[in-house]
């Protein structure tokens, strides 16, 4: 048949019906299609016949040892990471350690400066807070005492 354009249209046979095994088969091994350059496929009709495989084997051996050196990066990727975190802690250390050892003063200096008197009803202690009302009562106590600085009182 022509069409009007000139062109000739042939209808093709009828397909055959595939048989039950073929389309279990054909569905558990897709085909995949590859374009190469005429270069590169030479390339790889060499190795598959050095190693005597078939395109199919080569690829999957391929594949196995692209696995394998993934997983292998990965496990020096991870070690990389690890030896580059631990000089990075090692760097900081001596900077938190300061840190600390300033804080644990500071802690020091505040616990030797408390002042504290045993609270009438339990006999526990109270602690004097600036500004509480039991630090302004103290205050106020120890100035009607006539308390001060030694060489302001004795003047």
């Amino acid at each position: 048949m022509v069409t009007g354009y000139g062109h000739r249209v042939t209808t093709a046979a009828p397909r055959r019906p595939v048989p039950p095994s073929r389309a279990r088969y054909e569905a558990d091994h897709p085909a995949v299609t590859v374009r190469l350059d005429r270069a590169t496929k030479a390339r790889l009709d060499k190795l598959r016949e050095e190693l005597g495989a078939s395109f199919g084997d080569f690829l999957k051996r391929a594949l196995g040892g692209a696995a394998e050196e993934l997983e292998a990066a990965a496990v020096l990727a991870h070690d990389d990471g690890v030896e580059e975190g631990r000089a990075e802690w090692q760097a900081r250390l001596p900077k938190w350690q300061a840190a600390l050892t300033e804080a644990r003063d500071r802690v020091r200096k505040l616990e030797a400066a408390r002042v504290t008197f045993p609270c009438v009803g339990c006999g526990e202690p109270i602690e004097l807070v600036a500004g509480s009302l039991p630090a302004a009562a103290a205050v106020e106590h120890l100035r009607a005492q006539g308390w001060g600085h030694g060489r302001c009182v004795r003047a």
